[in-house]
């Protein structure tokens, strides 16, 4: 999981801050304490929305940008896109479900790997972007953990 110091800058200044003022104010402390607990929370919750095997997934009316790394990325055009099929399958290393887009353009296939905080996202953006796309068998398939390649999108 990729973590900077400044990820972990807030939540440690929150924990000194409750500590100090627990202190030096026993009579709010368990106020402090709930407020620490409840920021410290908020702020781990934020680090697990961020991917952890790829940069950044940007959409725009002209199309996408997957970062896979700061060197390797696929990028595509709404209006270049051909075919679109979502694979869904069981992983023995992380055991968990990977979920992948394919996306066909004129310029190639480009395999779009997508974890849970940008599934939904990158569905709607999908839906919103490609005429007649039909992303309800992705829908069923994450729904339903089922594994499989659906067709969601054919010109």
């Amino acid at each position: 999981m990729r973590t900077d110091a400044r990820s972990l800058l807030f939540p440690s200044i929150v924990a000194v801050l409750a500590l100090v003022g627990a202190e030096a104010f026993p009579a709010y402390r368990y106020y402090l304490w709930f407020l620490a607990a409840f920021v410290l929370a908020w702020s781990f919750y934020r680090e697990l929305q961020k991917p952890v095997n790829y940069l950044a997934l940007e959409v725009n009316d002209e199309g996408f940008l997957f970062k896979w790394s700061d060197t390797r990325q696929e990028a595509a055009k709404w209006a270049e896109i051909v075919d679109v099929y979502f694979t869904r399958m069981f992983d023995d290393n992380s055991n968990d479900y990977d979920t992948e887009w394919e996306i066909h353009t004129s310029e190639g296939v480009k395999t779009i790997l997508v974890e849970w905080p940008h599934r939904k996202f990158f569905l709607l953006a999908l839906g919103a972007h490609v005429p007649n796309f039909d992303g309800a068998p992705a829908e069923l398939a994450l729904r339903d953990k089922q594994e499989g390649r659906w067709q969601c999108y054919h010109i």
